[in-house]
């Protein structure tokens, strides 16, 4: 799914494609200096994301629609799925064991 997804910006009327983490939208704390070499985004929050757009076409957010809204000023997606302590260990063993850690680092995950 990752290798189809990333060459989707090859497909017919598709022009860019931004790929980022899910946990970029959903950060939960600042940002230290040792957070941005794990970031995808050039700051948290779906603000972020917004920035990446913007930096591709030239567009510019309005920031009087909201998307502004915790005390950092980042709007953040809320987190999806169980959560880590609630996976079933055999699953994480499976996934440890068959993941594709070379697709996996082009979307901005490492081991």
């Amino acid at each position: 799914k990752l290798k189809t997804f990333l060459n989707s910006v090859h497909f017919n009327g598709v022009v860019d494609l931004i790929a980022l983490r899910h946990e970029d939208l959903v950060w939960d704390g600042g940002v230290t200096d040792d957070d941005i070499t794990y970031l995808t985004l050039p700051f948290p929050g779906i603000s972020g994301l917004l920035e990446k757009i913007r930096d591709r076409t030239t567009l510019i957010p309005d920031a009087t629609a909201g998307w502004l809204v915790d005390e950092y000023g980042i709007f953040r997606a809320h987190q999806l799925g169980v959560g880590v302590m609630n996976l079933d260990p055999y699953y994480v063993q499976w996934i440890e064991d068959h993941v594709d850690w070379d697709v996996e680092h082009r979307i901005g995950y490492g081991k």
